[in-house]
């Protein structure tokens, strides 16, 4: 890895860890900066969104305005957890992971990873 590219990477892990902690204090406000700090919208990925942990962030997250993609299991039972979240629900097992560039077009800052088999 190149220098630069040692760089890039050590601010995009700097800036995901930012807004994990502004998001657990409830500091991150909304990204077009209706009540809270100014932030730009920032799209999101969160596999394992079906779970405890993964549909509560999934859902604070995208109460405060984020684009929000959440993973989860083709056949899941618990799709249920995630009504009245404004989140865009892609059907992958985490095998698949690799295809989520056919799912999403855009690039995501931050990865939110609590699937596991």
């Amino acid at each position: 890895m190149r220098t630069e590219e040692i760089m890039e990477t050590a601010k995009d892990q700097a800036g995901q860890k930012e807004l994990i902690r502004a998001v657990a204090t409830g500091a991150a406000g909304s990204p077009d900066g209706d009540g809270g700090a100014a932030m730009e919208t920032i799209p999101v990925v969160v596999t394992g969104v079906t779970s405890f942990l993964g549909s509560a962030l999934a859902r604070e997250l995208a109460a405060r305005g984020y684009k929000v993609y959440g993973i989860a299991r083709p056949h899941s039972p618990n799709k249920k957890v995630l009504d009245g979240v404004n989140a865009e629900i892609l059907d992958l097992e985490l095998g698949d992971l690799d295809r989520i560039g056919e799912y999403i077009k855009e690039p995501c800052q931050v990865f939110f990873h609590f699937g596991w088999d």
